[in-house]
């Protein structure tokens, strides 16, 4: 029985990158031999074509436009500052925002290169979107939800909130910088932080209908939302609460010396240098040296005396004159007016008041009042200094301060029966000075 001859392997036809060339010129030869089956193909593909195009719906000006926008937005912004800068000449505008005379690097357009740069690329990815809904359609796949549209309206809605916000910080910023009641820091950031609220609420809305999400729905989701929220974490709401009103009200930074008393009196809730101020807790080093963390909410309830922004410290004293002296408080009175105005660091302008105000029980009291304009350790030396000049201008008188004393009457009652009689006077002279007896 013989054995077969093993048989020769077949010879594989040359491919390039998987198609068989052999089969693909074969194709493309009958094409050319049959002129109806190359015009069909070719209304096949124009067909394929129109339909994507179609799909796209996407104008060369479109595609222009947004080329421009993404390689040339200072190019397109130079323009629109020269129309701008023709327009206010022509009203003869001068606002701080439209002024003719304002160059294109000083202006609010110079700012928003990256904001149009920024509106190519979105436009751009809209077109990439919309051709691959397109292309996947040529392949028999369907777009229920209409993913385009929906890509399309919420990438509009998300960029107009985002350039909204850009064009109102840089209105806000150049329009209230230094001018009028609204040019402070805490104007700026309060109307900064109120129209981004305000932008972002619109801004989202917008997005959550594009989608497809009615807004009724997302409020009543979102208000159920904060009641748990609210209800699961009401310290760290208050807290987030303090944190946001202690960034718009700014009534201390970081480095300032304050007092905290809750109600505004009693004793001081916090004292001390403001290291730190948080979203939900701030940081404060006692006059002691000691760190304390405080939450927020704490400075909500409580009212703050922020010492480092005082511009003046009041000088307040009372003089108390011995009632002998009754002759001697004019000259007395004087010479502490004219000490406290020639003290360096008083504010004449605030007034120096010096007078005679009571008859006290021990004395004649002498009320001098001056503000200064002088930080803290410097205003306790000059209060220092001008006590020392106090008592020598009441020496200078031939006056002496008074002190409390109590003068013993003794006189002979009913039946010889001494009796006491206790009174108050000013010391030294003051008043009924009389010897005791027996």
């Amino acid at each position: 029985m013989g054995v077969a001859a093993p048989s020769s392997p077949s010879t594989l036809p040359p491919t390039i990158g998987g198609v068989d060339i052999p089969q693909l010129w074969a194709a493309v030869t009958r094409a050319v031999r049959e002129p109806a089956a190359c015009r069909s193909a070719a209304v096949s593909a124009a067909a394929a074509v129109a339909r994507f195009l179609s799909g796209l719906a996407i104008g060369p000006g479109d595609v222009v436009w947004a080329v421009l926008c993404m390689t040339r937005p200072r190019a397109i912004l130079r323009a629109v500052h020269a129309a701008v800068r023709w327009v206010a000449h022509l009203a003869d505008h001068r606002g701080r925002l439209f002024h003719p005379s304002i160059e294109y690097g000083a202006s609010l357009w110079a700012s928003l290169e990256r904001e149009v740069a920024l509106f190519g690329l979105m436009n751009a990815s809209r077109f990439l979107v919309r051709a691959g809904v397109a292309a996947a359609g040529l392949l028999g796949v369907s777009d229920p939800f209409g993913v385009a549209a929906i890509f399309s309206r919420s990438a509009h809605a998300a960029y107009a909130g985002w350039l909204l916000s850009r064009v109102k910080a840089g209105v806000v910023d150049r329009s209230v910088n230094g001018h009028g009641p609204l040019g402070s820091a805490k104007a700026r950031f309060l109307l900064n932080r109120v129209g981004d609220l305000a932008i972002l609420a619109v801004a989202g809305g917008a997005v959550l209908d594009a989608v497809g999400i009615p807004l009724q729905s997302a409020l009543t989701l979102g208000g159920f939302g904060g009641i748990a929220l609210g209800l699961a974490s009401r310290e760290a709401a208050e807290n987030l609460v303090g944190g946001l009103l202690l960034g718009i009200t700014a009534p201390f930074s970081p480095g300032d010396a304050i007092i905290a008393r809750k109600g505004g009196s009693g004793p001081a809730a916090v004292e001390g240098v403001i290291q730190r101020v948080g979203l939900l807790n701030s940081s404060v080093v006692g006059f002691d040296g000691v760190p304390t963390t405080v939450p927020n909410s704490v400075f909500s309830a409580a009212a703050v005396t922020n010492l480092s922004r005082l511009r003046h410290r009041r000088f307040r004293q009372t003089v108390g004159l011995r009632y002998a002296d009754a002759a001697r408080v004019p000259q007395v009175v004087d010479g502490i007016r004219k000490l406290l105005a020639a003290t360096p660091g008083v504010d004449a302008s605030k007034g120096i008041t010096v007078h005679w105000v009571r008859y006290a029980p021990s004395s004649l009291d002498i009320e001098a009042v001056a503000f200064f304009e002088l930080g803290r350790l410097a205003f306790l030396n000059t209060v220092q200094e001008v006590l020392l000049g106090i008592s020598r201008v009441v020496a200078d008188a031939g006056a002496d301060f008074a002190f409390p004393t109590t003068t013993i009457d003794v006189a002979a009652g009913a039946g010889g029966v001494p009796s006491l009689h206790y009174e108050q006077s000013g010391g030294n002279g003051g008043g009924k000075d009389a010897p005791a007896s027996t």
